[in-house]
């Protein structure tokens, strides 16, 4: 490691060996007669000066040594090489300057402040609270640094080790001194964050914004930010997204915040904008773990399975940010997408993975559930179902598969309850009153079964399977044409259900319109030939039709022999 200048004062030779060659400083001065003297210590101490004025700060580092080797004890040198070397981040150097200055003058606010600051910058927190101090204890002597930045230092310290209430104090001495200093409202707004006093660091973080001067360390899109995450805190989701826009316009590369965006836009079930947002994070940090199993999730949501397997994948390969369901949200998302892939093994032994990884995690033993049920395991997929129930009652997904687990072991009467119970948690869920329409037909209770139909219709007119229903419905209950109007509409929005075709089929043949109901039960054969309900009656149909057809041509034939 390179010695530093400070520790090592005594050994620097006054010119070459000290500064080499190339620095652009002048080695010596002609002098009449051909001599040569080396420059002085106002030469050294003006072109130190200088240089740091025009922020030339490498070229002000040797001439500034260059001086203090020549006058060691000039304490105003030490204080303006301090504030150099923290200009180009050499903050531990900065720090050992200042406290040079303050060998030769203990009682000096500037150097204090100046070493102060050092000490923040590379964490000596507690020593930096007590320079800070002392400056302002001692209160003379400032230079060109002020109380105002004291107290502000102060402050920064005393929240870095958790003394936000009395960093705050701090702020508030500064801002008595200057109150257009929007970086030191913006870390007021940020403490109070701290305190979870989020109303009050919205007020501070409105101010910096309205103020918009001396921000310091700080930037407009910090204040943005700090005020996002306190809106986002108090459920004011709707502030909290302008907030987090207007950040990114100044600054689109914040993949921290295009995720927390992303996050308040699922909660707000803009899903499709989420998507946009944790894409945009995913672009700026490609190994952003969070961004990349949400979009994951999301893309499952869209049946976007391809896209989705891809980012779960990076994402268990990722910097492993995971949010609080750690590692096993992604295993389960990767699940869901090679579910949608029909990779039901694999899929399989991803649940597996989720599940063990999180014991606990209701929404991984859900979709576990929904895999084996998928490879017809109906038996363990029940028991999977139930333990993510045991977890949450209140999951209304999972009792809804439970429904659909039911039905196919043909639980019909346990089916219906596991029904009742999505419908009680959501009641505008057409699907679950789709569905428990479905179990109501099976067990023959038709009027209940019409009635859940119509509810789905209710809050989903565009619901095929709800039509469906109310069509299979009213069939049982003899009432044909209704039932056939009913098809007709589900058949409006899926054209190709072999179900509704051949349920408009049967009631045409139920009513004796057999010859409109060959081409719909022809029509539903050619989309699925194992239909027999719809092969017998289409044969029936169609002898019947021969029949007629025969019957007609001898009537025909009688009344010509009579004339």
């Amino acid at each position: 490691m390179k010695p530093s200048f400070i520790s090592h004062l005594a050994t620097i030779t006054l010119v070459g060996s000290f500064l080499g060659l190339g620095q652009g400083v002048l080695l010596a001065q002609s002098q009449p007669g051909g001599l040569s003297t080396l420059p002085d210590f106002d030469y050294w101490a003006d072109r130190c000066r200088t240089l740091a004025q025009a922020d030339q700060l490498e070229q002000a580092i040797p001439a500034c040594e260059q001086a203090i080797a020549l006058r060691s004890g000039d304490k105003t040198l030490w204080i303006l090489y301090a504030d150099v070397l923290y200009r180009l981040g050499r903050y531990g150097e900065a720090a050992a300057a200042a406290k040079s200055a303050l060998r030769y003058d203990d009682r000096n606010s500037e150097a204090l402040t100046s070493r102060c600051r050092a000490l923040l910058a590379i964490h000596q927190y507690e020593a930096a609270i007590a320079a800070c101090a002392q400056a302002l204890e001692v209160n003379e002597n400032w230079g060109t640094l002020t109380p105002k930045l004291a107290w502000f230092k102060q402050g920064l310290a005393l929240v870095r080790v958790g003394r936000a209430a009395a960093g705050i104090k701090a702020y508030d001495e500064s801002l008595k001194l200057d109150p257009r200093q929007s970086g030191v409202l913006t870390h007021r707004c940020q403490a109070l964050l701290q305190l979870e006093t989020f109303e009050a660091a919205i007020g501070d973080c409105r101010q910096a914004l309205d103020v918009d001067a001396q921000w310091g360390g700080q930037s407009p899109k910090s204040a943005w930010n700090a005020q996002g995450s306190a809106l986002q805190m108090l459920k004011r989701l709707e502030e909290a997204v302008f907030a987090y826009d207007q950040s990114l316009r100044l600054d689109a590369k914040q993949p921290i915040i295009w995720a927390k965006q992303g996050l308040i836009l699922r909660e707000l079930d803009r899903d499709a904008d989420a998507l946009v947002a944790f894409t945009q994070a995913v672009q700026s940090k490609p190994d952003y773990t969070l961004a990349l199993v949400n979009q994951c999730t999301l893309l499952n949501q869209f049946g976007q399975y391809d896209a989705a397997l891809r980012a779960c994948e990076a994402a268990i390969r990722g910097d492993g940010s995971w949010g609080p369901l750690g590692p096993a949200q992604g295993w389960d998302q990767q699940a869901n997408a090679l579910a949608g892939l029909r990779r039901l093994e694999e899929a399989l032994a991803s649940a597996e993975r989720a599940v063990n990884m999180a014991p606990d995690y209701p929404t991984a033993w859900n979709n576990r559930g929904v895999i084996l049920w998928s490879l017809q395991r109906y038996d363990d997929a029940l028991t999977s179902v139930d333990r993510a129930l045991e977890l949450r009652q209140d999951y209304a997904r999972a009792w809804f598969n439970r429904g659909r687990i039911l039905r196919e072991l043909g639980r019909y009467a346990a089916a219906a309850r596991a029904y009742d119970e999505v419908i009680r948690l959501e009641p505008e869920n057409a699907l679950a009153w789709a569905n428990q329409s479905a179990v109501l037909w099976q067990m023959k209770r038709y009027d209940l079964a019409l009635r859940a139909a119509d509810a789905a219709i209710d809050r989903q007119p565009s619901l095929a399977l709800a039509w469906y229903n109310r069509g299979t419905a009213l069939s049982s209950q003899g009432r044909y044409s209704e039932a056939i109007s009913a098809f007709d509409r589900a058949l409006e929005l899926t054209p190709t259900d072999t179900g509704s075709l051949t349920g408009k089929g049967l009631s045409l043949v139920a009513i004796g319109e057999d010859e409109a109901a060959v081409p719909v039960l022809q029509q539903a054969l050619r989309l699925n030939p194992n239909q027999i309900l719809a092969q017998e009656n289409l044969k029936q149909a169609a002898k019947r039709i021969l029949l007629r057809q025969k019957e007609e041509q001898e009537r025909k034939r009688q009344e010509q022999m009579k004339k």
